[in-house]
C-alpha cells in the first residue's frame, strides 16, 4: 500500500479509519465494486464522507469509476460504462427480456480497484453488477446534488494520472524542440484531443473530410442534461495553431466556412499566442450573423487549466457566453432590443 495515496484522506477522515481503508483495499482486488453505500456501511460513516473517500481514490488511481445502468422495471443493474458518453439510450435487459430506455434516473456509479494499485490481482469470487444492492446515494442524480448540479464540475475532473499526462503533452507541445513544424504541431494536437478526451461527455478525434482536415473533431453525447452549453449531441469543430505568432482573421474565417458547411454551431481555435482584441468584433459578427459561436483558447488558458486545475469545462463555458454577451450589447447599443 502507498501511504502517499491515502495521505489526502487525512482532512476528512481519523487515522483509524484510514487504516480500516488500508484494510478494505488491501482484501480487495480488480474485480470487486465498491459504492458509497457499501463504503458507509464498512467505515461506520455517512454517505457524504464515503463520497469523498472514493472520489479521493479515483483521483489518486486507487480506484477506477464506472457508470452501471439498472433496468427501471426490475431494477437489476444490467452493465457498467467507463464514460457517461458510452451510455446508450436504449439497452437490453436480458432478466426482463426486452429492450428498455435510459435516463439519468436508472445511472448508478461504482468503483473497482485499478489495475495498477492492486498489481492485477483477481479473484474467483466474482462480485457481478447483478449481485449488487444500491442505495440513492450510490447513482448519479445523487453525484449532481453533491455538487450542487454543477455539470461542469461532474463532467471534467481528471485522474492525478491524467493532469500528468497532460503536463507532459503540454511540456512536449511549448518546451521542446522540434524536428519540424509538422512534429510541433501534432504535438499540440494530442495536447488539445486528450483534454476534450479528459471530459466526461466528449469524444475527440482527428477528422478527415474530402474538403479538409479538422484538427480535433469533438462530438457530444451526453443525453442526460440540457445545460452543458446549448444542445445535447453536438459537434465542436477544433484548430490546433502551434505557431509563434498571434493567429489571424483568416484562420477565424476558414473555422466558420467549415462550421457552416457541417451545420454545427461551435468552433475553437486553440492557439499558442491569443488572438488579437479584434477577433472579438469578428466572432460577434459571426454570432449575429449565423448563431456560430467561434472562441480563442491559447497557451495561457491552457497552463491555468492544467497547472492551476481551471475547470476546462468551465473556461469553454466562460468565453462563449462572453461572445453571446457581446452581442447582446451590440444589439443594445444600436436600439435593436
Amino acid at each position: 500500500m502507498c501511504s502517499f495515496q491515502l495521505s489526502s484522506l487525512d482532512d476528512i477522515l481519523a487515522q483509524d479509519k484510514i487504516q480500516q481503508v488500508e484494510r478494505i483495499l488491501a482484501s480487495h482486488t480488480t474485480n470487486t465494486i465498491l459504492t458509497v453505500s457499501k463504503l458507509s456501511e464498512q467505515l461506520s460513516v455517512d454517505d457524504e464522507v464515503s463520497d469523498k473517500v472514493l472520489e479521493i481514490l479515483y483521483n489518486n488511481d486507487v480506484l477506477n469509476k464506472y457508470y452501471a445502468v439498472q433496468c427501471p422495471e426490475c431494477e437489476l443493474l444490467i452493465q457498467d460504462f467507463k464514460a457517461l458518453v458510452d451510455i446508450p439510450e436504449e439497452i437490453y435487459c436480458y432478466n426482463c427480456d426486452e429492450t428498455i430506455s435510459l435516463s439519468r434516473d436508472n445511472i448508478y456509479v461504482v468503483y473497482r480497484i485499478s489495475d495498477s494499485f492492486s498489481g492485477g490481482q483477481f479473484n474467483d469470487e466474482v462480485m457481478t453488477l447483478s449481485k449488487l444492492t444500491v442505495r440513492q446515494t450510490d447513482s448519479f442524480v445523487y453525484k449532481l446534488a453533491q455538487c450542487n448540479y454543477n455539470f461542469n464540475k461532474l463532467l471534467y475532473s481528471p485522474t492525478q494520472k491524467q493532469f500528468k499526462e497532460l503536463e507532459d503533452l503540454y511540456n512536449l507541445a511549448f518546451n521542446s524542440k522540434h524536428a519540424n513544424t509538422k512534429s510541433k504541431g501534432d504535438a499540440f494536437e494530442d495536447l488539445c484531443r486528450m483534454l476534450f478526451n479528459c471530459c466526461n461527455c466528449f469524444k475527440a478525434a482527428n477528422l478527415k473530410t474530402r474538403t479538409n482536415q479538422v484538427d480535433c473533431y469533438v462530438r457530444s453525447y451526453f443525453r442526460f442534461s440540457k445545460d452543458l452549453i446549448d444542445a445535447e449531441n453536438y459537434s465542436i469543430y477544433v484548430e490546433c495553431k502551434n505557431e509563434n505568432k498571434t493567429p489571424g482573421v483568416g484562420y477565424f474565417n476558414k473555422l466558420h466556412s467549415i462550421l457552416v458547411t457541417s451545420s454545427a454551431r461551435q468552433g475553437i481555435i486553440m492557439s499558442r499566442k491569443k488572438a488579437s482584441k479584434n477577433y472579438l468584433l469578428d466572432a460577434q459578427t459571426f454570432y449575429l450573423s449565423s448563431k456560430i459561436i467561434i472562441i480563442n483558447i491559447d497557451k495561457d488558458d491552457i497552463y491555468d487549466i492544467i497547472f492551476h486545475r481551471k475547470n476546462f469545462l468551465e473556461v469553454i463555458d466562460v468565453k462563449f457566453s462572453e461572445i453571446q454577451a457581446l452581442a447582446a450589447n451590440s444589439l443594445k447599443n444600436l436600439g435593436l432590443v
